[in-house]
């Protein structure tokens, strides 16, 4: 075969090895110029993990011969090829990229006021609380939540993410907002016993000095980022809520809720399951 002329005659005799076996998804690789090990990790399932699709990520995102586009076109033919899908967000489109950083990472040309419809924010509060349910796509670690709807989930469009759809990285789960308030309260006015009373009611681990401070820090940099991002006119202390607002071929419509606490800190609060 002419496409693996280029190949040592004993990683061509492999490669026709692994042509043989995964027919077409090895070969259209091949014919792309991935070296055999690229192509093996691949067909293989050699990205068995969020971190080794992290690392593919970046390899690709640093490579210097390939345009914005074909990199992202790159990342499509990674996803779609992978075993390995739990968590992974992949531009959709070279309209919602600005470009990539130092170390191969997307950067996202986001919308202004985090997304939402600017007319529909406002103040998550005690009496217009959380979702009872909430969904997400992607990991844990970020704090944008939608509801879920009475008539099925929201789609991507609505959401306005711009992301390949992946099933493997949805989420959904319930809000606690029976202690919500009073959990965010606690971590307001720096009051580590208040905290951990509600949390050992429920029978939750307790939190520590170290912990709390961290706490404490992620809050006070949201409010800081979110009075910047919708101004200092609408209450932020437990979060915002509205509607996503369109973006560039999306519709939006879907609500969105932005929280102080990532998913994972919510979790270990008791906040969401």
């Amino acid at each position: 075969m002419r496409i693996i002329d280029n190949l040592e005659p004993t990683e061509a005799k492999k490669a026709v090895s692994l042509i043989n076996s995964y027919g077409d998804d090895a070969l259209e690789m091949f014919k792309e110029g991935k070296s055999f090990d690229e192509v093996k990790k691949v067909v293989e399932g050699g990205l068995n993990s969020y971190a080794d699709f992290s690392k593919a990520i970046s390899d690709i995102g640093m490579r210097s011969d390939l345009t914005d586009a074909q990199k992202i076109r790159e990342l499509q033919k990674l996803f779609e090829s992978s075993n390995y899908k739990a968590d992974i967000n992949i531009p959709s489109d070279i309209q919602y990229v600005k470009g990539f950083d130092a170390k191969g990472n997307v950067i996202y040309d986001w919308p202004p006021k985090l997304g939402f419809d600017e007319s529909t924010i406002k103040s998550i509060s005690r009496t217009d609380g959380l979702p009872n349910t909430w969904d997400r796509y992607g990991y844990m670690g970020d704090s944008n939540f939608a509801d879920v709807p009475p008539t099925g989930k929201y789609t991507y469009s609505e959401r306005a993410i711009p992301y390949v759809e992946n099933e493997a990285a949805y989420h959904t789960g319930t809000f606690n907002n029976v202690t919500y308030f009073d959990k965010i309260d606690a971590i307001k006015n720096g009051d580590i016993d208040g905290l951990n009373t509600i949390l050992s009611k429920e029978g939750i681990a307790n939190v520590n000095s170290s912990y709390f401070k961290n706490l404490q820090n992620t809050y006070n940099d949201f409010i800081e980022d979110t009075t910047d991002a919708v101004g200092s006119n609408i209450d932020a202390t437990y979060g915002l809520k509205g509607t996503a607002a369109s973006w560039g071929d999306m519709s939006g419509g879907a609500g969105q809720y932005v929280t102080p606490l990532n998913g994972n800190t919510m979790k270990r609060l008791g906040i969401i399951n």
